[in-house]
């Protein structure tokens, strides 16, 4: 959303979004672009895979560049990733060296393989620069619900755990209320929690965004 901001911003394009869209409306959603006449459309495949490849063989003459795990489909479905467990293991690194009990935890959002490459990563990372360090990690099956990141954060603090890779927002909450080191996903908590914070993984889709509707 951001990317498409700064698009829209530096290259005149008009931006329309829909947000709070759950599976069961991911198809009808899609399909209204596609039928309101965009010269692009944007989204996330991950959970939706599936339909998304159906409603681009259906407008061929529309271009879709979506995240995805999967190929582009070699006609108008470009896709995206990220490397974001590379900063993820470094950032690893950081907390296996920062530890004083040995004891790391993570707030999560679901056990699945965009998520887990994450905390996968970051494990690796720590275990690199400490060997005897161990893991607590907890799974909110929320994408985006601070209150219970924060509910998992103070969990995880209670148990012992002296340094959290907040991979959900929210978890920082309770970091910056006990003084425990913080490590982010996607946000830069430099300024909302600097008595915590150590370091976030940024992810930035201006360049791809940017690269996109030049071509468009």
């Amino acid at each position: 959303h951001r990317a498409l901001l700064d698009a829209r911003d530096k290259s005149g394009i008009s931006y329309d979004f829909a947000q709070n869209t759950g599976y069961q409306d991911f198809e009808s959603i899609l399909r209204r672009h596609c039928a309101e006449g965009y010269d692009l459309i944007v989204g996330d495949a991950f959970g939706s895979e599936q339909l998304v490849r159906e409603v681009a063989d259906d407008f061929p003459d529309i271009p879709f560049f979506f995240g995805s795990g999967m190929e582009p489909n070699g006609k108008n479905l470009s896709v995206f990733d990220n490397l974001i467990h590379e900063p993820a293991w470094l950032a690893g690194m950081a907390a296996g060296s920062i530890t004083q009990k040995n004891r790391i935890g993570s707030v999560a959002a679901k056990s699945i393989p965009e998520v887990n490459r994450l905390i996968n990563a970051f494990i690796s990372g720590a275990t690199e620069m400490n060997q005897q360090v161990k893991f607590e990690i907890i799974y909110t099956d929320d994408f985006y619900y601070p209150p219970k990141a924060d509910s998992a954060a103070e969990q995880l603090i209670h148990q012992g755990v002296d340094v959290i890779f907040a991979e959900r927002k929210g978890a920082e909450i309770a970091c910056s209320r006990h003084g425990i080191p913080v490590i982010r996903k996607m946000d830069d908590l430099q300024k909302d929690v600097p008595d915590v914070f150590v370091t976030s993984l940024i992810w930035d889709m201006k360049p791809a965004l940017s690269h996109i509707v030049s071509k468009i």
